[in-house]
């Protein structure tokens, strides 16, 4: 006796006639009169009687619909059940973020996160892309989220967001009086850039190589913070995503556009063909509808 028969079985129960119950269940009537003989051969008993205005369970037929009803209910009910555990999910995950990314988004993804899914531990590991691309690589994180690198054989990506990168400088500063500004006109200028460990560092650099100088690093520091106040001091300039300049944009301090910037890329990364706990899955779903709400940016 199969699943199927069961439910052909009730089916003619609840409708009387064997005509209506295939039509219900988009099957042929002699299909159904097939797996009712089956039951009735198997069980050797006679299940319905068969009347000029339908057809009625006989009593054994009564006994086999109340324990049929049931399998059929618990059956039925196992992808809710399902449901519920992945809503009541509990676990552990390990995300990488980049200092500006954490700042600018993941704090709020985080708390969003957590208050839907109070029963996930979550640790965040905050560094440089590079520096998260090994952690990602060494299962030291479950998901990253983080600027643009270069493709990997072993992490999988896909974009959360694109903007472009601006230049900060102090209004005291002769360049503050340009609308538009390119890596040759700063070739002056002294640079506060990101610890030389980051990406953006190594991307700054390759710019400035491309326009003809090895620029000076005036202050290097994994601290955004100092970097920014001295840029405001009148000390040198500061190269940034642009969501970011706009986020710590503060009187004395000017935003210039870059002719030549190259794009700043969040992304979302994980191991490639390694297997996602629910948490990780839950996590990374968030994090892309975040990002869709949040900018507009589809990642489709």
């Amino acid at each position: 006796m199969e699943l199927r028969d069961l439910r052909y079985f009730v089916q003619v129960a609840d409708d009387r006639r064997y005509t209506k119950a295939a039509a219900h269940l988009f099957v042929s009537q002699p299909a159904i009169s097939k797996a009712i003989r089956k039951m009735e051969d198997e069980l050797g008993a006679q299940l319905f009687d068969t009347q000029p205005d339908g057809v009625y369970l006989t009593d054994c037929g009564e006994v086999l619909y109340a324990r049929a009803t049931t399998i059929l209910q618990q059956f039925d009910a196992i992808p809710d059940a399902i449901d519920a555990v992945k809503m009541a999910v509990k676990g552990r995950l390990a995300i990488g973020m980049g200092p500006m990314v954490n700042e600018l988004y993941g704090r709020e993804i985080i708390n969003q996160f957590c208050q839907r899914y109070p029963d996930i531990e979550i640790r965040v590991e905050e560094m440089g892309s590079l520096a998260l691309q090994k952690m990602l690589e060494n299962h030291e994180t479950d998901i990253n989220i983080y600027i643009s690198l270069e493709k990997s054989d072993v992490v999988e990506t896909i974009p959360l967001l694109e903007d472009t990168i601006v230049v900060c400088v102090s209004d005291k500063n002769s360049l503050a009086e340009r609308e538009k500004l390119s890596f040759k006109d700063l070739q002056e200028e002294s640079y506060n850039l990101y610890t030389s460990a980051s990406l953006m560092y190594q991307q700054i650099m390759e710019k400035c190589k491309q326009a003809g100088y090895v620029p000076k690093v005036g202050f290097s520091s994994t601290n955004i913070s100092s970097l920014v106040k001295s840029t405001l001091n009148g000390t040198g300039v500061y190269i940034m995503p642009r969501p970011y300049a706009e986020h710590i944009l503060c009187p004395g301090l000017k935003i210039i556009p870059l002719e030549d910037a190259f794009p700043w890329r969040v992304l979302l990364g994980w191991v490639k063909n390694n297997y996602q706990s629910h948490a990780a899955q839950l996590f990374a779903k968030h994090v892309k509808h975040y990002f869709a709400l949040k900018t507009g940016f589809s990642n489709e």
